[in-house]
């Protein structure tokens, strides 16, 4: 019987171990290295079944200010309400990681880039109308998304990221709040 213990003791450490490689701890999102492993993934899976895969790159908009001015604390709650506002409004089997600091990737499996327009409005319009507060602080933010689809714009992992951030950049010399 203390083996069977000692064992599921084990088995739960073992699982937080792993959970938590995969997640980032923030936000509870795929971390960068795992999101790079579905991204390959994904993509072969498209590549093999001939489907379209659309990869979005979300970065927020203007956030350095958020932390200058109040405070890095503020900063994490922003971030952690954003991921929750991505992930609330793509599908269960798409996929959600923070790429790092205040940006954000999104693998939308089996679809288009005009396929996903209605996604990204609406991940676009929920940042754009939600209250970030806490205490006394109110604030509203927007986000900036580049779009890269397999096949058109790259049949590789590196090219669909390198495009999506390419566009998403744009975006941003356009003055943000949109998709490209």
């Amino acid at each position: 019987f203390y083996s069977v213990i000692v064992w599921n003791k084990f088995l739960n450490n073992y699982n937080n171990i792993v959970r938590n490689s995969m997640l980032d701890g923030m936000t509870g999102l795929f971390t960068h290295k795992l999101f790079m492993e579905r991204l390959d993934a994904e993509l072969g899976r498209a590549k093999r079944h001939k489907e379209k895969l659309t990869l979005l790159f979300l970065d927020l908009d203007k956030f350095k200010r958020i932390n200058d001015t109040y405070g890095h604390l503020f900063g994490d709650l922003v971030i952690k309400d954003s991921a929750n506002l991505i992930k609330n409004n793509v599908r269960t089997h798409d996929i959600v990681a923070r790429y790092g600091g205040e940006e954000f990737a999104v693998i939308l499996v089996n679809t288009s880039k005009e396929e996903c327009l209605k996604t990204v409005e609406r991940i676009r319009s929920s940042i754009e109308g939600y209250n970030f507060s806490n205490d006394e602080i109110n604030e509203n933010m927007t986000i900036s998304i580049g779009l890269a689809e397999f096949p058109n714009d790259s049949q590789e992992s590196r090219g669909l990221i390198r495009f999506a951030d390419e566009m998403m950049y744009e975006v941003k010399k356009l003055g943000g709040n949109m998709a490209k």
